[in-house]
């Protein structure tokens, strides 16, 4: 933060300017948990020695993971608190400002949203983009883009297929991909999080649309496991975004009123 250093600047197919943000805690955690910096590499959800020397010592590597890990654990409690909210984490507009889930009472019924950071952090000041989003709406409308990748066939094949996979490999993801839909229904809440958390990077809402913006790789390793797959629990599943890995899902809602609500 000091030394005013920030993350890379790419556009997306779209045309959506990322990156050129302060490292937020996420992609710290991120770039702390890279196996890279002690000699490694990754294979899928494999690590294995590279041929590149390490320039972290792994004392020191060790040390650092035992203390994040410490971190996790009194966040824990906290984070469960907020699991009922599928997107926890996930949703930013196209500056990079995130949205925390909150709540309100009107009439005795409980309303949820998810309210910009920025705006919470500076109350009196007067924004241009989005600041309250409906939860319910916005769940629903990712929650239904997502389902309807998973079911088509040529979606599925066209961006999940490798070049030199065979038929009866990519024949095996579209049916992993269809049967994950089929089960989505049956998971629990905090079970839908933490599957979501595994694989989406990033949901960014913008005026006209929402892009849904996930890892290719993460998203195989969930359809190859299939049932045998449990996703881990993530404190900061903001991550950061690699291009060549990124498979981007776009929502068009027009938004019809800055504070609350969004015409599909």
């Amino acid at each position: 933060m000091r030394e005013k250093i920030r993350s890379k600047v790419w556009l997306t197919k779209a045309g959506t300017r990322l990156g050129g943000n302060p490292f937020a805690r996420g992609a710290l955690y991120d770039l702390l948990q890279n196996r890279l910096y002690i000699g490694e590499i990754r294979h899928r959800d494999q690590w294995y020695a590279g041929k590149h020397q390490g320039i972290v010592p792994k004392e020191l590597w060790d040390k650092v993971q035992a203390q994040m890990s410490g971190n996790r654990k009194k966040r824990h409690d906290h984070i469960r608190e907020r699991s009922s909210s599928l997107l926890t984490g996930l949703l930013a507009d196209a500056n990079g400002n995130r949205f925390t889930p909150s709540f309100t009472f009107k009439k005795r019924r409980r309303y949820r949203y998810y309210v910009s950071q920025l705006a919470i952090k500076n109350p009196a000041t007067k924004f241009n983009g989005p600041i309250r989003l409906p939860a319910r709406e916005i769940e629903n409308r990712v929650t239904e883009k997502l389902l309807s990748f998973l079911k088509s066939d040529a979606e599925v094949f066209d961006r999940l297929g490798a070049a030199a996979e065979s038929p009866a490999t990519s024949g095996q993801l579209v049916t992993a991909a269809r049967k994950l839909a089929l089960r989505w229904p049956s998971l629990r809440s905090e079970e839908r999080r933490d599957l979501l958390a595994s694989f989406v990077r990033r949901i960014i809402v913008q005026e006209n649309n929402i892009e849904v913006l996930m890892s290719r790789a993460d998203l195989r390793q969930v359809l190859e496991k299939g049932d045998d797959f449990v996703p881990a629990h993530l404190d900061h599943p903001y991550q950061s975004i690699h291009p060549d890995d990124l498979i981007c899902l776009t929502i068009e809602a027009k938004l019809r009123a800055q504070v609350v609500k969004f015409t599909w």
